[in-house]
């Protein structure tokens, strides 16, 4: 995210301050607070919100708080999927759910909801209320499927996909839709925002797949290869599955259903199979209806910076 322009930078520092606007004064509530946001985190989802937002003439607070209210619903979810996945790392430091405990997590989470609530309530705008409702629903619907989902080791791509986009690109397209709601922008406008935020999403996941198994060697903040202590499938165990022999695939696959596997067995398997190429080339394809989208857009400054988020997330390493 480093080629973002200085006034989106700006605009980020202020959604930072608003996030601890009227913050209450009890001791744990603060402590608990300061902590999970004293790292702070990439803000890709309200930086989309801002770039959604940009020429909006009325209101510029709202566009603000709007930011605002999208970062904390996903930090919110952040917090809980720490417990349901008993998670010990996040940005590089113990999660709440170690440094404190599950309840504490759980009502910390509940406080980040409903402090993005109210924000989204002094906003007041009944389109942008109705779509972050509904994207919150499908996020915790999307967490409820992978959950479903656990140790199911022969999920389709479908199913992987359909995860994907509650989990993480239901967020990137309320982000997105909502912005250019709040700002006024045209039907069109909205539909192709809506849509190249939604894939950057998904991109979003699928590259997060791959960092799970140690592409980069920039710290990411958290465990490697948790997802299949977690018994998730994810995008590269699915390609290396589907690409390896039918007498490879059931070993692997016994390991796994009989948990009688290390990490190492897993990494090397996937490693040495295609599913990195896979996953890589799945990206391509989303990224080139992404750009077919986001070329679409009229507004010069907008377009470059949609362009520039998409490209700085598609290779990542952190």
């Amino acid at each position: 995210m480093s080629n973002l322009n200085k006034n989106l930078k700006k605009d980020l520092k202020k959604v930072e301050s608003l996030m601890r606007r009227d913050l209450s004064k009890e001791p744990v509530v603060k402590d608990l607070y300061d902590y999970i946001f004293d790292k702070s985190g990439k803000k890709v989802r309200a930086s989309i919100s801002l770039i959604c937002s940009h020429g909006m003439k009325q209101k510029q607070q709202d566009r603000i708080k709007l930011a605002a209210v999208i970062e904390l619903l996903h930090t919110a979810t952040l917090v809980h999927d720490d417990i349901i996945d008993n998670s010990d790392l996040r940005r590089g430091r113990q999660t709440v759910n170690v440094a404190w405990s599950n309840s504490h997590s759980v009502l910390i989470g509940d406080f980040i909801y409903s402090k993005a609530f109210m924000l989204m309530n002094e906003i007041g705008n009944f389109r942008v209320i109705d779509e972050l409702s509904s994207a919150t629903n499908k996020i915790a619907e999307g967490e409820l499927m992978q959950l479903a989902n656990k140790n199911n080791w022969g999920s389709s791509l479908q199913q992987l996909k359909k995860i994907s986009y509650y989990k993480t690109g239901r967020l990137f397209e309320a982000s997105a839709k909502t912005a250019a709601i709040l700002s006024g922008k045209s039907n069109a406008f909205i539909e192709n925002v809506s849509k190249a935020s939604k894939l950057i999403g998904i991109v979003f996941q699928v590259r997060d797949d791959l960092l799970d198994y140690g592409i980069s060697e920039n710290d990411i903040g958290k465990p490697q290869m948790q997802d299949i202590l977690e018994e998730k499938i994810t995008y590269p165990l699915y390609f290396a599955l589907k690409s390896s022999t039918k007498k490879d695939a059931l070993k692997i696959l016994n390991k796994l259903k009989k948990k009688d596997f290390h990490v190492d067995d897993i990494s090397d398997f996937v490693s040495s199979s295609n599913a990195f190429n896979k996953c890589n080339l799945l990206i391509e394809g989303y990224s080139n209806e992404i750009d077919k989208c986001i070329l679409s857009i009229s507004n010069k400054e907008i377009r470059d910076q949609m362009l520039n988020l998409s490209d700085s997330l598609k290779y990542r390493h952190e």
